[in-house]
């Protein structure tokens, strides 16, 4: 029995989405909403390099555009800029940006269930 050879295949003929149905191709999750966050002047320089920047406001500080698929993973990009980003826009995600602060700051812990 003779073992076949089988030649790497180059970066360019390498498609990372080609075997993945459906795989999205724009970098937008079809299911996403869009958020308004206002960025602080401090932080508005890094925003400005990551881009999705959407109005330049007269104090240094700018509004982004954010999209995201999952209330929580936007609660936590906004938390972890340690209030140098506000939730302009949806209402709803601005409500639990604050809920999620007001925790932090009381203490409390959201409860984890146990895994099997």
């Amino acid at each position: 029995m003779v073992a076949a050879i089988v030649r790497p295949r180059t970066v360019a003929e390498i498609d990372p989405a080609a075997d993945v149905e459906g795989w999205p191709r724009t970098g937008e999750v079809p299911s996403a909403s869009t958020a308004r966050i206002w960025i602080s002047p401090e932080r508005a320089r890094w925003a400005r390099e990551e881009g999705g920047v959407a109005q330049e406001l007269a104090d240094g500080s700018v509004v982004i555009e954010l999209s995201f698929a999952g209330q929580d993973w936007l609660v936590r990009e906004v938390l972890k800029e340690a209030g140098d980003a506000v939730v302009l826009e949806p209402a709803a995600a601005r409500k639990a940006v604050k809920s999620a602060a007001k925790k932090l700051k009381t203490g409390k812990r959201a409860r984890r269930t146990a895994r099997a």
